[in-house]
């Protein structure tokens, strides 16, 4: 009973589920990406580095914890945690097309953050 939450069963949902939400964060932002425009994109990467400047790590840890606690509620959680999703995907998109990347690199450099 001790090991009750690292049996193959739920390993593999956990993996799956991560999949699932990193799939429909890579389509949306590259949705996004190929619908924004030049003067969107700008904005959005200002108003991003506008809030870099006052966020700390407790409240980015109060951020998803709140997310997270969302998520769990019956019906609404999946659709509150849903609707954050996309509007994060969406925000990658138009940030990686501000920064010239392609969306796939800038939906893993935040799976897998490294130094630059």
């Amino acid at each position: 009973m001790g090991n009750a939450f690292l049996t193959k069963t739920y390993l593999l949902v956990v993996l799956l589920v991560f999949l699932v939400i990193a799939g429909i964060t890579i389509a949306v932002a590259y949705e996004a990406y190929a619908t924004t425009t030049p003067k969107t994109a700008d904005q959005t990467q200002k108003q991003i580095n506008t809030v870099r400047q006052t966020v700390t790590p407790q409240s980015i840890f109060l951020n998803n914890f709140l997310v997270s606690i969302f998520a769990i509620v019956p019906i609404g959680g999946p659709i509150i945690f849903g609707a954050i999703t996309l509007n994060t995907a969406k925000a990658i998109g138009q940030l990686a097309y501000a920064n010239h990347i392609s969306p796939l690199l800038y939906v893993v450099g935040i799976y897998i953050p490294w130094e630059q």
